[in-house]
């Protein structure tokens, strides 16, 4: 009985193995096509003017340009 658990496990073991593999072709194919998706979408947007969430830069008056997560020239004039 042994022999046939034992048999049955190696079964079950080489399915799983097979189904992870193809787990992981398949989310190799979709993160291909969230990257091809979110260069469209960037394009789309610099396109119609928007490249402050393109780009991540945003013009400030006077068309200083800053980048996100840092102060521009002229919020470091004003202090």
């Amino acid at each position: 009985m042994s022999e046939h658990t034992e048999a049955a496990d190696q079964l079950n073991l080489g399915q799983v193995m097979a189904d992870l593999r193809k787990g992981e072709k398949t989310a190799d194919v979709l993160e291909s096509n969230l990257s091809n998706l979110e260069k469209k979408i960037d394009a789309l947007l610099a396109s119609v003017g928007e490249p402050e969430i393109a780009t991540g830069e945003k013009k400030e008056p006077g068309g200083e340009v800053e980048q996100k997560g840092q102060p521009s020239r002229a919020a470091n004039q004003n202090s």
